[in-house]
């Protein structure tokens, strides 16, 4: 309820803080999802004037949690744990369990949040596992604009980070239309750097 900037983000930065705190990693575990299932329910009734302040704590939170799995060395039992929580609880959950908003928001700074804390540390089999829930999703989810924001916002971010995506975007080809592409434009781009990972 606090209006000062710093005073919010101190105590986003102490709640995240909490998921290192418990005794045992089921614990921790059990405290991450408690925040997806409570964010994902309460979301729609925070009001505009307050909107920013929970998406700015949901970011901390997120970089707490990915922190936490890192402390593991990227573990994959602890990072399979992790994405089936983020599965079950937000990416893939009926709407009626987490509001939309709240899906949209995590989707907009997940990847950017992991960026901070994996530094390129991340093997392809760790990606697999972070991306397995959000390419479920785009082949089940619902809602056609949370399918479309998946693949905006996770594989076409991932794709132009990678090399081609990169001397595609050199290229001007991004500039066309307001950013806009063509599926074609881009798979011709990209025809023979098939082998290339994000």
């Amino acid at each position: 309820m606090r209006d000062k900037p710093l005073v919010q983000e101190e105590l986003a930065e102490n709640i995240s803080a909490f998921i290192t705190c418990f005794k045992s990693k089921q614990s921790s575990m059990i405290f991450i999802q408690s925040f997806l299932q409570t964010f994902g329910r309460e979301w729609f009734g925070i009001d505009r004037w307050r909107v920013d302040k929970f998406m700015m704590f949901t970011r901390r939170f997120l970089r707490s949690t990915f922190k936490f799995v890192s402390q593991s060395e990227w573990s994959p039992e602890t990072l399979t744990e992790l994405m089936e929580i983020f599965r079950d609880s937000l990416i893939i959950c009926h709407q009626s369990k987490a509001n939309i908003g709240f899906k949209l928001h995590v989707t907009d700074v997940f990847l950017e949040e992991l960026a901070k804390v994996a530094q390129e540390k991340l093997s392809p089999d760790s990606l697999d596992t972070v991306l397995e829930p959000f390419l479920t999703a785009v082949k089940t989810a619902e809602e056609d604009r949370y399918r479309e924001h998946i693949v905006e916002r996770v594989f076409r971010h991932l794709l132009r980070q990678s090399d081609p995506g990169i001397k595609w975007q050199d290229e001007g080809f991004e500039d066309r239309d307001e950013g806009e592409c063509d599926d074609e434009e881009v798979d011709d781009a990209m025809e023979g750097d098939g082998e290339e990972t994000a």
